[in-house]
């Protein structure tokens, strides 16, 4: 018996050293649009006209100051990533903002506004935004921007601009834990003239996992949590407590290990 099962060891291991090398489940686009199709079909109007230019969305800024769009979107663990090209022009006491609010729960959530001067990461209360953390961006005007936005489960967001890799230094790094939920991805265009140039977005992907983590070199956080909301079960974008591909691996070596098991009792 002994001198079976010791034949059978080498099987084992080679079988488990293969289920180790299995690459890691990818992550899961959510939803995604580029427009390319010509509409904005599964959008709901909130406020104003929107067009769909080059391929891109653009609000149409000529007639109305301000508009808004949204999408159903529950996802709050995970990655938001888009493009956006700042076409506004500013001068004296004139402006153009867009606001990107990726995780906003009915009228509470967060987001990002992107000024001439830089991008604010905001939290929304009730309909009021609140700034958490600024960072100053050149050349913003004229030119397509992509942003990735990041939040785990601790409530920990970063924020990244024209990264193009999956492991980079964070621009904005903010922890909140006010708020949990999603039900919509908002996207919202002032204004206090009337102006054919604004912004357009596009490209815009929600995935089910993090796809961008922060490099050590990581900005200072300015803020503290407000109030701890701890997630409750892995659905609704929340990951499973461990990570499902360490439960595979482990999974298919006890697996393995009781066959080889078995079958050395029965010779």
């Amino acid at each position: 018996m002994k001198i079976k099962e010791t034949k059978l060891a080498p099987l084992l291991f080679f079988l488990i050293f293969a289920i180790t090398l299995m690459p890691p489940v990818a992550a899961t686009v959510v939803w995604s649009d580029d427009f390319n199709d010509g509409n904005y079909d599964d959008w709901t109007i909130e406020e104003s006209a929107w067009v769909i230019v080059d391929g891109a969305l653009d609000h149409d800024s000529s007639f109305y100051n301000t508009g808004e769009i949204w999408h159903d979107s529950t996802q709050v663990v995970g990655t938001w990533s888009f493009d956006i090209l700042h076409e506004g022009y500013i001068a004296w006491d004139r402006y153009i903002r867009i606001l990107v609010n990726f995780m906003i729960n009915e009228s509470s959530g967060y987001g990002i506004r992107i000024s001439e001067t830089g991008v604010y990461f905001q939290r929304i209360d009730d309909g009021t935004p609140t700034p958490l953390q600024f960072t100053i961006v050149e050349n913003l005007e004229g030119t397509w921007t992509s942003y990735h936005i990041t939040r785990d489960v601790s409530g920990t967001f970063n924020v990244y601009l024209n990264t193009t890799s999956d492991v980079a230094e964070p621009n904005l790094t903010v922890t909140d834990t006010t708020y949990s939920l999603s039900d919509r991805f908002v996207i919202r265009e002032e204004s206090n003239f009337l102006s054919n140039q604004g912004f357009s977005i596009d490209n815009i992907i929600v995935d089910d996992e993090i796809t961008v983590t922060p490099s050590e070199a990581t900005p200072t956080e300015t803020t503290t949590p407000t109030e701890t909301e701890t997630p409750t079960d892995p659905g609704n974008g929340e990951p499973f407590p461990l990570d499902p591909t360490v439960l595979a691996i482990g999974g298919g070596a006890v697996i393995v290990l009781l066959i080889v098991v078995v079958v050395a009792k029965r010779r």
